[in-house]
């Protein structure tokens, strides 16, 4: 897993749409917003990759996407920005052994696979 930031201007793409999407997209296995136009984001793929799949839905919006991590990046951030570039993690969401659904909406535990 790496950590990534996208840039981006929310005055053209709005911040919650952007949002909106990246929740969506299984290759976006988790994401921190820390101010106006960039979030960071963690996932397995390359920048190459993310890049095409945002192109593919904001074909006319301008971004970046770089990869971060502890030692190629610097700035004055929240503890909290520098532990997700420090040590990139899954939310959760979309893990094999997550229950989701409708049941799992609605804190239904998922089902014994032994019964």
């Amino acid at each position: 897993m790496k950590a990534y930031i996208i840039s981006f201007n929310p005055l053209i793409l709005p911040t919650n749409e952007l949002l909106g999407y990246l929740d969506t997209r299984t290759e976006i296995l988790n994401w921190y917003l820390p101010f106006a136009g960039t979030i960071m984001i963690v996932s397995n793929h390359n920048q190459t990759a993310l890049a095409n799949m945002m192109s593919a839905r904001f074909p006319v919006h301008h971004f970046l996407i770089t990869e971060t991590n502890i030692f190629n990046t610097d700035g004055r951030l929240l503890n909290q920005a520098w532990e997700f570039i420090r040590n990139p993690k899954s939310s959760g969401r979309w893990d094999s052994n997550s229950y989701s659904g409708l049941a799992g909406l609605l804190g239904s535990s998922p089902p014994d696979p032994t019964k």
